[in-house]
């Protein structure tokens, strides 16, 4: 869609504009076309406004978590080794491929489309916000001063995070708000941390408006539980969600390990955060819906959960062997996949695929001792424990694979595990789900809170490291490791499980020549963000490795202005610098 048209308001499909049908001079006779509706009428009674203000959530998750697959999410988690394919879709086998190759922003390339879905939809969740916004200015009113509040509040939100995603994402964008939204304007393009800067003011004033007593009562807050689905947010606990969400988009922002973050802010937005998980009630039938498990759970080609980063909870020393392999040698004959042996909870038990497959809620049917577990003889893989959060399944979160069900073909991505966590929510058995994929779903888990707390923690100038082990040890203990309590440095590793063996997790490839050695409480910090997060937030691995370092070497960083936007502005497309890539990673490739 074109620049001109995204800052129109969409309404029934055709797009708002603010004109008149001309005549002669000599004619001059005014007609209002009633099939070409206009900004003034569809925004002429309270109940319009509002519905364009609570509408422009649906238009921020469908941009980001929702929608299609074709986006740049989905290539963010190949990039980052959150999820392994080798398939063109989506571009995930080459944004998988290592060596990488760049994003690319010629004309026509094979991922164009993807690449502008993000710029496009944040853009249009931002000016439904702006334009509904700006209507409430002066003397109109949506029915009370709460309800006004309450409207302005939320616009503001809505704006913050559109643009806090875009300057997450693209290298630069266009800000837009509730004083500069003429359906008609065209927004300069700033660089990125300019609409960030600009994020970060619309998400304070939507604190500021939220948390006036006026906001509450009177057809104020709580929210409608229609605006973010399943959640009637009171005042405090949307300030909570904002106040994440701050955190989230601060840290994001850090293209490299050595980018500036005002880590005292992330902190104390963390620390004021949402206090328990919250989900999002999805509807496959409205724009509240969730297009990629749609594949994920087709498994084989599609989706295989990479050992690159899954490989640091073994302790059996089989990662080890395959590690030491040439990268291209890994997932073949010479390092074929492996079993991750771990006492981490959250992945299968056992030495045997066949224990593991049990482990993970399955069993052979009635075969013979030592008969593998293969598709044929399988017992449908459920889970036997509720989960503490409606939306996922209980532990492990991944499955280990029947034999059968491989789709390997000789690459590092290949391994013997599928993550299985929402399973539930895409079958419809999850409390609270009324049908398949119709159910909670993560929205902002207290996990990716608890790690941002953490990691601002530790690296604020004065470091608090009792509040960054509280949060760490909130997930690491429930997945049966034990505390990290007591570390206050970031050198000494974390402690083995057994007290005796070398069974630490996470155990990374971070000791002298990429030597497998017991992370630290930094690397204890992203094992948990990873597991706990994983396919449950906007790009999730990727901007993290980003901000550690832990992409693979030649990952890009960021996104240009997509050319589709570029061409609305008659101004030449450009592909980042060659430079603007990631150098050597964390954990040696």
């Amino acid at each position: 869609m074109h620049m001109t048209n995204r800052f129109r308001l969409i309404a029934g499909g055709a797009a708002l504009a603010l004109g008149a049908v001309a005549c002669s001079p000599d004619d001059q006779i005014t007609v209002q076309n009633p099939n070409a509706p206009d900004a003034a009428r569809a925004l002429a009674r309270p109940a319009d406004v509002e519905a364009f203000i609570s509408g422009s959530f649906a238009s921020f998750w469908g941009a980001t978590m929702g929608g299609s697959n074709d986006n740049i999410n989905n290539q963010m988690a190949s990039m980052s080794l959150e999820n392994g394919s080798n398939l063109a879709n989506f571009a995930m086998g080459p944004r998988s491929a290592i060596p990488r190759s760049p994003v690319l922003n010629t004309r026509g390339n094979s991922v164009a489309a993807g690449n502008i879905r993000e710029y496009n939809g944040l853009s249009r969740a931002a000016a439904a916000a702006a334009v509904a916004m700006q209507r409430i200015q002066g003397t109109f009113t949506l029915g009370s001063t709460a309800q006004d509040l309450r409207g302005r509040a939320f616009g503001n939100f809505v704006l913050g995070l559109a643009l806090g995603f875009q300057a997450m994402i693209y290298d630069s964008g266009s800000v837009i708000t509730a004083s500069s939204a003429p359906t008609n304007y065209i927004p300069p393009l700033v660089g990125a941390d300019s609409v960030f800067r600009v994020s970060m003011f619309l998400l304070d004033s939507a604190i500021t408006l939220a948390s006036l007593p006026a906001a509450t009562g009177g057809n104020g807050f709580p929210l409608p539980s229609t605006w973010i689905p399943g959640n009637a947010l009171s005042a405090a606990n949307f300030v909570r969600l904002i106040r994440s969400y701050k955190a989230k988009i601060r840290a994001g922002m850090a293209r490299t390990p050595g980018a500036a973050v005002d880590w005292d802010l992330v902190f104390a937005d963390a620390q004021n955060g949402i206090t328990a998980d919250l989900t999002i009630t999805t509807n496959t039938s409205t724009s509240f819906s969730i297009a990629w498990p749609v594949q994920h759970y087709l498994y084989n080609t599609w989706h295989q959960a990479v050992p690159m980063i899954l490989g640091f909870a073994d302790t059996s020393g089989a990662y080890a062997s395959w590690l030491s392999q040439p990268l291209s040698a890994r997932g073949s004959a010479a390092a074929p996949p492996f079993l991750i042996a771990t006492p981490d909870n959250r992945l299968p038990s056992g030495t045997s695929l066949n224990a593991q497959i049990v482990s993970s809620g399955g069993g052979c049917v009635a075969v013979a001792p030592g008969t593998l577990c293969s598709a044929s003889n399988m017992v449908p893989t459920v889970y036997a424990a509720p989960s503490p959060l409606a939306t996922v399944g209980g532990r492990p979160y991944f499955r280990a694979r029947p034999a059968g069900e491989n789709a390997w073909d000789g690459t590092f991505i290949n391994s013997p595990y599928d993550y299985y966590r929402m399973r539930i929510w895409y079958n419809g058995t999850c409390g609270g789900c009324s049908s398949a994929r119709n159910g909670p779903f993560p929205l902002f888990l207290l996990a990716e809170n608890n790690a941002l707390l953490a990691e601002a923690a530790m690296r604020k100038p004065t470091p608090d490291f009792p509040a960054a082990t509280a949060a760490i040890n909130v997930s690491r203990l429930a997945a049966g490791l034990p505390s990290v309590a007591g570390i206050a440095n970031l050198t000494t590793p974390v402690p083995n499980s057994s007290g005796t063996a070398n069974d630490c997790v996470p155990r990374t490839p971070t000791g002298p020549a990429n030597a497998l050695v017991c992370g630290n409480l930094m690397e204890a910090m992203k094992w948990e963000k990873r597991m706990e997060t994983m396919f449950a937030t906007y790009g999730g691995w990727f901007l993290d490795s980003r901000r550690w370092g832990d992409l693979p070497q030649g990952t890009s960083l960021q996104w240009p202005v997509p050319y589709g936007e570029l061409d609305t502005r008659f101004k030449q497309a450009y592909n980042r610098p060659a430079s603007d890539v990631a150098a050597l990673g964390t954990y040696g490739y």
